[in-house]
């Protein structure tokens, strides 16, 4: 097992196993479960009494079934189900599986695993739909901020080969009144050393003040659109991607950005200039209108070239103002070391920003 990076798995329980060879090559398998408990010791799965019996045949059909009374997976509690299978001529099927899933479910449909086989290695296909998870749950387990919103969408085809699974089609996400699209899925090393996850997400109508209440950002009031192109995370942490995020020109929306928000979108950008017309003046007010916000980060090699609504040597625009007191906030350092833009984040959530106006 240490060859597909699970040789510390703790196993519990019993098992009977008969099974037939022919040149090198597996014939026939019959595994029977007897309340056999797994679980990962870096916490990356869990099953709790699986339980049944697995067939495998390279001839004749065969039926079997497993169950599980409950499990988790990378911290993602999952409920009892059970897998109904067949196997013929080399290969399992599994026609259908519905599994609860944080207050959803989560259904694999024409599933079809190949044991290694004539020098190839396995390979596993299957469809994969999501309904109604509640992201709030998956965003604890995940120790992300209180997210809330619902997690569907569909995935017509996936396939598993040499420690990689690319996903077809796409998953949305509602949250905060709009929705986020999740595209060009891609894992590798799943259960592996150092998983590495790549996609493309798409952001759509979300409301910023409900965002910024719940990361602790100051407070926007608005609509944002974005994308995030090539993200890439290694042991799920970034390393690549190209982002913009901008507010979206929504009729009928009010749009606000309080001080403490400014305050905080110009630290994490770097050294920042607030010009207004009052100057100092503008500390007494509490919020401001603004016309347009939009700012962008390109991560590689660990550095973040910034940029804005628009550029004018090494300045930047993030905000540009409406109304009076007029206020635009131009960021001047175009590449942060991404470690140091995260700490600024952070800090900013947990208002630790000490406000200042230049």
């Amino acid at each position: 097992m240490g060859l597909a990076g699970l040789g510390g798995v703790d196993l519990h329980g019993g098992l009977t196993l008969a099974a037939q060879m022919q040149g090198g090559q597996l014939q026939a398998l019959d595994a029977r479960l007897r309340q056999v408990d797994v679980r990962d010791p870096d916490g990356r799965f869990v099953f709790d009494h699986l339980q049944g019996d697995l067939r495998y045949s390279a001839g004749t059909p065969v039926a079997s079934a497993l169950q599980w009374q409950g499990g988790q997976l990378y911290g993602l509690k999952f409920g009892a189900a059970r897998l109904p299978l067949t196997s013929a001529g080399g290969v399992l099927v599994l026609p259908q599986a519905g599994i609860p899933l944080l207050g959803g479910r989560l259904t694999l449909r024409d599933a079809v695993i190949r044991p290694p086989r004539d020098g190839d290695g396995l390979e596993i296909y299957f469809g994969l739909h999501l309904a109604d998870v509640d992201f709030g749950q998956v965003a604890q387990a995940l120790e992300l901020p209180p997210f809330q919103g619902r997690l569907g969408g569909d995935i017509p085809r996936a396939h598993y080969a040499r420690d990689r699974i690319d996903f077809e089609g796409g998953l949305q996400l509602g949250l905060f009144d709009g929705q986020v699209r999740f595209s060009s899925l891609a894992l590798e090393r799943p259960f592996g050393t150092a998983p590495s996850l790549s996609a493309d997400i798409a952001l759509r109508g979300l409301d910023l003040l409900r965002l910024t209440e719940v990361l602790g950002f100051g407070s926007i009031s608005g609509r944002l659109d974005g994308r995030i192109d090539g993200l890439r995370l290694v042991d799920w942490t970034p390393v690549a991607f190209d982002a913009w995020l901008a507010t979206a020109d929504t009729p009928g929306v009010r749009r606000r950005i309080s001080q403490r928000a400014v305050q905080d979108i110009g630290r994490v950008g770097g050294t920042a200039l607030v010009q207004t017309l009052q100057g100092r003046l503008i500390a007494l007010f509490q919020d401001f209108g603004y016309r347009r916000i939009g700012i962008g980060c390109r991560l590689e090699n660990q550095v973040c070239a910034m940029s804005g609504l628009r550029s004018e040597g090494n300045a930047f625009t993030i905000v540009e103002g409406q109304g009076l007191p007029r206020l635009d906030v131009v960021g001047h350092n175009r590449a942060v070391d991404w470690p140091t833009l995260v700490e600024r984040l952070l800090a900013a959530s947990k208002g630790d920003v000490a406000p200042v106006v230049d």
